[in-house]
Order: structure tokens, then sequence, then C-alpha cells
């Protein structure tokens, strides 16, 4: 474990490694793995959709899943000599929607082996506070998908202090979802000091502007939101869970 100086800055870097992550382990080397029969429908399922829908059809994809140009490229390439990346079964469906069209497999057969959430830090359930965090994602512990949606980027995080102990006890782990920062009324998320880099876990309530804790105990107060210093939202808390 490192210290950080920015807990802001530590979550930027997780996400991207999430995501590079994401990448290298749908990467298929040719000298070690061969093409599962699903994997070459698709690829010439998803070539010849693009080749349809014509110019501009593969970044517009792209964007659609939320990947690289480049990732769309490796999907379709067939040539051994290449790298190439494995159509994800969650990106199935999505890629169909886009062309308006059904998928040429049935999915049963491209379910999923489960996510591995890294634990990355401690978030203060309290004042904001700055946590300790690994570095890099292939450092973290894994925790088991707990039932998480498989689109999302998560991240785990180890709960400290009890101003969030009606929702999320200390010690709880919560489930962070580093893609959904939109703010929605009684949500829960992890926000960071945008001056400080310092990070706590509230519940976001409108009306005002506020940060609020969850806590049965009183000396917690709300953070309210001033002009010019808002917090930034790190992601949405989706699960909480303690361990007996």
């Amino acid at each position: 474990m490192l210290h950080a100086p920015n807990f802001a800055s530590v979550a930027n870097l997780c996400q991207s490694q999430i995501r590079e992550h994401r990448d290298r382990k749908f990467c298929v080397d040719r000298k070690n793995s061969i093409m599962r029969t699903d994997q070459a429908t698709l690829r010439r399922w998803l070539a010849e959709q693009l080749e349809e829908r014509g110019h501009g059809a593969k970044k517009a994809l792209a964007d659609h899943l939320g990947v690289r140009s480049d990732a769309i490229t490796r999907m379709i390439n067939e040539d051994p000599n290449k790298e190439n990346r494995e159509i994800r079964w969650e990106e199935v469906p999505k890629i169909a929607a886009f062309f308006r069209t059904d998928p040429p497999v049935a999915l049963p057969s491209l379910a999923p082996q489960g996510l591995k959430i890294p634990l990355i830090s401690w978030v203060s359930a309290g004042a904001m506070q700055t946590p300790e965090a690994v570095h890099e994602i292939e450092d973290a512990e894994k925790l088991d998908d707990p039932g998480l949606d498989p689109s999302g980027e998560w991240v785990a995080l180890t709960v400290v202090g009890d101003s969030m102990d009606r929702i999320s006890p200390p010690d709880s782990i919560i489930f962070v979802n580093l893609r959904d920062q939109r703010l929605v009324a009684n949500a829960c998320y992890v926000i960071v000091d945008a001056e400080t880099g310092e990070a706590t876990y509230k519940r976001w309530r409108p009306s005002p502007e506020r940060w609020e804790p969850v806590s049965t105990n009183p000396i917690h107060e709300p953070i309210f939101v001033r002009q010019g210093r808002a917090p930034r939202v790190i992601g949405r808390v989706r699960k909480s869970v303690l361990g007996m």
C-alpha cells in the first residue's frame, strides 16, 4: 500500500488501469490461444455490420460501447499474426442494438465467469481524509463480484468511521462504479475535495445541495456545497457488504 497524496489522481489511475487490464484480459495471443467458434462468428458478423454501415461506423460504435476505436479494430481482426480482442459477452446485445439487428450466436454460450473487483483503498465515512491506495490494479486484492452490473468500472473500498453506519457500518466494503457520476437524490457517492484530494463517502441531497451523513452518531454534519467549491464525484456506491 502506498500513501496517495491525491485520491482523485489515484481513482483516475485505477480507472485507466481497469480499462487497460480489461482490454489485455480479452486480447488473444496467437501463440497461446485458439479463437473460439463463437468468437470467430462474432468477428465476421461485426465486420459485416461495420462494412454495411460505412464510414464513421467504427468510431460511433466505440463511443457507444465506451471503448477506444482500436479496440473495435482488434475485435474484428482474424489475422493470426496480429493482436485481437475477444468480444465481451455483455457487449454483444449492445452491438446488436447499435446496428438494430440480432446477434448471430446465443448469448448463454458467452456467459461471464464472474467479475473480480480490486480493493484499492479505504474511504472515510466521517470528515474528509486522504486515504492510502494501491497504485497498480494488478497489486490490489481481488474480491468476488457480489452481483454488479458487468458494464460498470468497479473498485472496492473499506469504510472507516461511522458517519454512514446506518448503511455501511465501519469495516464494510463498498463497491463503487467509477462510470456512474450522475447525481441522483438520496444516492450515495465517494467524493473528493477538489483542492486537497481528501475523500469521503456520503449521500447526495438537493435543495439545498449537500452531502449528508446517514449515521446514528449525531456529531456528524452535512457538507453544504459552496459556490465554486463543489467536491468532485469519483463514483456511485451501488452495494455495501459487511462480513460476519
